[in-house]
């Protein structure tokens, strides 16, 4: 019987986890949107950057350089401090993102961007682009 672990944050269920065929199943609302497997480059990556809001922290991180979190509340209007607090942890744990502690109390954090983190540029760049390419303008 293959082990199941439960990631409630992204709501995949993976099988065999740690095993190089370990597979990974996405499920939203209750219904199966995705399939991979560990050895599947662009299932794994999407798996990184896939939450709501992650795409835009590394915009903002890329744009204005190391942020601190309340720049990042501030420039991400609507977004939670739960949610921010999440994602930057998330990053981090991942090696996206660096927490560099520039106060201890209270403590306080600055997050920039990692050597892995920054190869992300040309795909953050490519997505802009074709988002640029298929938006439609302005009172269109």
């Amino acid at each position: 019987m293959p082990k199941l672990e439960i990631y409630k944050a992204r709501k995949i269920i993976t099988m065999n986890p740690g095993h190089p065929e370990a597979t990974h199943v996405g499920v939203r609302d209750g219904l199966v949107v995705a399939v991979g497997s560990e050895s599947d480059a662009l299932q794994w990556g999407n798996t990184r950057i896939d939450d709501r809001w992650t795409i835009l922290i590394l915009r903002d991180l890329f744009l204005e350089g190391p942020q601190r979190y309340r720049g990042l509340a501030t420039r991400l209007s609507g977004i939670g401090p739960d949610i921010l607090s999440d994602r930057l942890k998330t990053l981090e744990k991942n090696g996206i993102v660096e927490r560099h502690l520039y106060e201890q109390q209270p403590p306080r954090a600055e997050y920039p961007l990692t050597k892995k983190g920054s190869e992300l540029g040309p795909v953050l760049g490519a997505l802009r682009k074709w988002g640029d390419r298929h938006t439609a303008p302005a009172g269109a």
